[in-house]
């Protein structure tokens, strides 16, 4: 983080202002991939498509936000167990924010991960809620379409799409090879 950035606007109303906090974090990226450091190497990948799992994700922004926002907030993880539940918890004082971590598969799963936050941020009483969205795709204009803000049963759902690179196949396919030889 800019150390200069006092995160008013995160904070500037009665709910986090979430998707700001993540905007930061896609900040954070990029500069990361400008100095060609790649957080997501040698890191645990979905069988069937070859995509990051979406505890990798989940992992990197709980540590990310941990230290973001250490002097003002609690950042408290839910463990990935497909229970329908939010994953991250955020309290700053009397804010309170929550984030449902998806690891992009297909474009209609992004209906039900924002029917399933939005089900969630009420039952908290919260009246908003983000969805931090890891897609494998760099494409700032891909990210930006599948970035969104719905009203659902009045729970404000806010879609935050992550690009994090893709899956190199030449060294995965030459990484195997060596195995068997």
């Amino acid at each position: 983080m800019d150390p200069l950035d006092e995160l008013t606007d995160v904070f500037a109303s009665t709910s986090l202002n979430l998707p700001a906090l993540l905007t930061r974090y896609k900040d954070y990226l990029a500069r990361l991939r400008g100095q060609n450091i790649n957080p997501w190497k040698e890191q645990p990948r979905r069988k069937t498509d070859l995509h990051l799992i979406e505890a990798v994700g989940h992992f990197h922004l709980f540590s990310w936000l941990r230290d973001a926002v250490r002097e003002d907030c609690i950042v408290s993880p839910e463990f990935p167990a497909g229970s329908g539940q939010v994953d991250i918890h955020l309290r700053c004082g009397t804010q309170r924010g929550i984030i449902e971590v998806k690891s992009f598969v297909k474009h209609s799963q992004i209906k039900s991960a924002q029917d399933q936050a939005a089900d969630y941020a009420k039952h908290l009483s919260l009246d908003c809620v983000t969805v931090a969205l890891f897609i494998p795709v760099l494409d700032e204009t891909v990210l930006e379409k599948l970035s969104s803000q719905v009203v659902l049963n009045g729970v404000e759902v806010n879609v935050v799409a992550i690009g994090w690179v893709l899956l190199n196949l030449t060294g995965l396919k030459q990484r195997c090879k060596s195995d068997f030889v």
